[in-house]
């Protein structure tokens, strides 16, 4: 549901760019992370409230069942950050910055989440709940890293390419919106 969303804020945003509307801008994206946001809560809600109900419905097995039961209220939270993030990329995607994403992605998984993952897992003897309690960090840090690349972006207005005349495109030239 939130890639969705994401897509469809990536198209809102843009054409709201595209009209040098600001404040339609921010509005999209408000609404885009409201959306996924509080889905995300909802399901999250359910992966804490109910892990043991949640997982007997894919399995009867008391292994699995105890394994699961310890990894889906985790899984709850990486569920947010995971909704907020897919968001937050989309909504940048719209507004012609697609760098920061991956740039966010790659720190926030490789420089902090895999490492805090493999401390806690085998560092601190955490096994899979330390796995998946890394992933959730990574996924967090990419989440909020991206947050605030869309406010400050939206903030300040985004820079586009005009095309005057399109015979004409290698003489196009940057115009901030604001």
């Amino acid at each position: 549901v939130p890639l969705g969303i994401a897509g469809a804020a990536a198209v809102l945003v843009g054409r709201a760019v595209g009209r040098e509307d600001m404040v339609e801008a921010r509005r999209a994206a408000g609404a885009g992370t409201l959306l996924g946001g509080g889905f995300m809560v909802v399901t999250a809600c359910v992966f804490l409230g109910a892990p043991g109900l949640l997982a007997r419905v894919y399995t009867a097995d008391p292994g699995v069942l105890a394994v699961a039961v310890a990894l889906l209220p985790i899984a709850g939270i990486f569920q947010v950050a995971d909704g907020l993030q897919a968001v937050a990329a989309g909504v940048l995607r719209g507004a012609g910055d697609t760098r920061s994403p991956f740039i966010f992605n790659a720190l926030g998984f490789w420089v902090f989440g895999i490492p805090v993952s493999a401390a806690l897992a085998f560092g601190a003897d955490m096994g899979a709940r330390g796995l998946w309690w890394g992933l959730a960090a990574g996924l967090g840090a990419v989440a909020i890293l991206l947050f605030i690349r869309v406010r400050r972006l939206l903030a300040r207005g985004v820079e586009r390419v005009v095309i005057d005349d399109p015979a004409a495109s290698r003489a196009a030239r940057p115009r901030r919106v604001a």
